[in-house]
């Protein structure tokens, strides 16, 4: 997804590669417009519980959207892709968001889920 310009900023929309190995590219562009929800946008993490259920004999995506430290939560099912089974973290930085996989550590200084490896190089 390109990065998303306001009247004078360009924020910086960073995706991880183990997410976009494991999401359809069409559900992470989903999930970017769901981060610029007005409820959620200016919060620090945002959540995505992404998980498979069944609809007439089909299975569909579901995603719950939650923000840290706040009673927001919205729920959101998608069809049209092969669904998986995924928490994802977005995280605000500065003026820019980062999505990762829950289970990927990030580097709070750099922003980065690659500060670890570069720092072995």
């Amino acid at each position: 997804m390109k990065p998303k310009t306001t009247s004078t900023v360009e924020i910086k929309l960073i995706t991880s590669e183990k997410v976009k190995d494991a999401l359809p590219k069409a559900l992470i562009e989903y999930l970017w417009s769901l981060v610029y929800s007005e409820s959620a946008s200016k919060n620090i993490l945002q959540i995505f519980e992404l998980s498979a259920s069944q609809l007439c004999e089909r299975e569909v995506q579901d995603i719950v959207h939650l923000v840290e430290n706040s009673e927001f939560r919205s729920s959101h099912r998608v069809f049209g892709s092969l669904p998986v089974n995924e928490e994802i973290h977005v995280i605000r930085f500065g003026k820019g968001y980062h999505m990762i996989l829950a289970k990927e550590k990030i580097c709070y200084t750099c922003h980065s889920c690659m500060c670890s490896i570069r720092l072995v190089h």
